[in-house]
């Protein structure tokens, strides 16, 4: 058998990107030896100032997005219900209870049509204007006559 050539050593694991990117030049021939270890010689490139800035102010921006209320909440609160939700969109009305196996809100809605419904967190806010979710509390709390069902047929006069 032929004599092998002596292998050399494995080179230790880049500790950058940038030496990584610098290395498999240097191995497929694509730079010479000098110019891989010109290049490791010379700071790593920082990002522009400017930029850097904007990156530091973006991260420290308060987001625009509200803040995730942990998991029940929103119980005794008067809530909406968002455009997320369909046939319910912007109705109010009070959660009840909240199912942590359903992971849902059990919100008794106000009337016209008053029910109980589940819903996910993800479709309710809570109602901000106290002046409003006094109103609404107070209409789940006593509805009027009549407004519960609007479907009852009326009652039959006395005979």
């Amino acid at each position: 058998p032929p004599p092998e050539a002596p292998r050399a050593a494995p080179a230790a694991p880049a500790s950058s990107l940038r030496e990584a990117r610098y290395r498999a030049a240097l191995d497929s021939g694509q730079i010479s030896r000098e110019d891989y270890e010109r290049k490791m010689a010379e700071a790593p490139e920082q990002p522009a100032p400017d930029l850097r800035d904007r990156l530091r102010a973006a991260q420290l921006a308060p987001r625009d997005e509200p803040a995730r209320e942990k998991p029940g909440a929103l119980v005794g609160r008067v809530v909406r219900v968002t455009r997320q939700h369909g046939k319910l969109s912007g109705r109010c009305g009070v959660a009840e209870r909240w199912d942590p196996k359903a992971a849902r809100y059990e919100v008794q809605l106000a009337p016209p049509k008053r029910k109980t419904v589940q819903l996910m967190a993800g479709h309710l806010e809570a109602v901000a204007d106290e002046v409003e979710a006094d109103e609404i509390r107070t209409k789940v709390a006593n509805p009027k006559e009549g407004e519960d069902d609007a479907a009852a047929p009326p009652a039959a006069p006395p005979a």
